[in-house]
């Protein structure tokens, strides 16, 4: 199976081998067709018909060796787009730029609406300025790190380490058995929301033994064949989201809970789940998520 799940496009060229050529960069710069996606607080500027409020680079005096700045890659044109951090040093002016009834949108809200490929740029300059913000200082030595390959490396200007982005993996998985599949609540989430098992991969485990971990820790249910589905990058704020399907037998296990992970966990079988989600009584996650892939593909009976 192939799918591509929202915050994924291949439009976008990352073009890392500029990240190291300042020269080429400071020219991207000042090129007439270099757009920034702007940031502010986790947030991303959306013009009035909800589209990214994109502001020409050209237009601004920007340092491609200051804080706030990151070189995202080249569009289906060739043309350079950058993300900007309007806490960064130097960049708050790119505000002035934008549209006169633009507006600051959560990227999780903004998702559900942004096209593909705006939704792709928000989430990579979400991630990027989000490991930016929290590394600031070595975690080596304890002094400052400064940015440098364009926004893709922190260098400590004491010991000298060198910081790079850093992604979490993370499994999310919907546990079938026959008919049935297994849905868990967490306590923070809105009422009547279900969604399938997911958490981070421990240090010295593969994926396929993090799933059968997971699932039994928050559900004491023990899976057999696990089945790869898709990924998803994830950032709220910095995962990748692995998707599977796992098997629980025929007929549906006894289910207990770890009350630590998750607040319920049911089994639910296809036409109970359908009229339940038609009719407002089980809320699922948002069409845009890894996890409602998993969902609608065992609904529609694709696993």
């Amino acid at each position: 199976m192939s799918t591509r799940n929202y915050f994924s496009a291949a439009a976008l060229d990352r073009a890392g081998h500029h990240r190291r050529d300042p020269e080429w960069l400071t020219d991207r710069l000042a090129h007439p067709g270099t757009r920034l996606v702007v940031m502010r607080s986790g947030e991303v500027a959306l013009d009035p018909e909800k589209r990214l409020a994109l502001v020409a680079a050209s237009d601004q005096t920007l340092d491609i060796a200051g804080e706030g700045l990151v070189f995202l890659g080249l569009d289906e044109q060739g043309d350079a787009v950058f993300a900007v951090d309007l806490d960064g040093d130097g960049i708050a002016d790119v505000a002035a730029a934008l549209p006169v009834d633009h507006a600051f949108v959560d990227l999780r809200g903004a998702a559900s609406f942004l096209p593909a490929a705006d939704g792709h740029w928000a989430a990579y300059s979400s991630a990027m300025q989000t490991w930016h913000r929290r590394h600031r200082w070595c975690g080596a030595c304890g002094q400052a790190t400064l940015p440098d390959w364009a926004g893709h490396i922190r260098r400590c200007t004491g010991c000298g380490a060198e910081h790079f982005p850093r992604t979490d993996p993370v499994i999310i998985v919907l546990v079938v058995a026959g008919e049935h599949c297994l849905l868990g609540r967490n306590v923070i989430w809105p009422a009547r929301m279900w969604s399938a098992l997911a958490g981070f991969v421990e240090p010295g485990e593969c994926l396929e033994d993090a799933v059968a971990r997971e699932v039994k820790e928050e559900t004491d249910v023990t899976v057999g064949e696990v089945r790869y589905h898709s990924s998803q990058p994830w950032p709220f704020p910095l995962s990748l989201m692995i998707g599977w399907h796992a098997d629980a037998g025929r007929e549906p296990p006894a289910v207990t809970i770890d009350p630590s992970e998750l607040s319920d966990a049911v089994w639910m079988r296809r036409e109970e789940l359908l009229e339940s989600a038609a009719d407002g009584a089980v809320m699922l996650p948002g069409p845009f998520s890894i996890a409602r892939q998993l969902i609608d593909a065992w609904l529609a009976e694709e696993v």
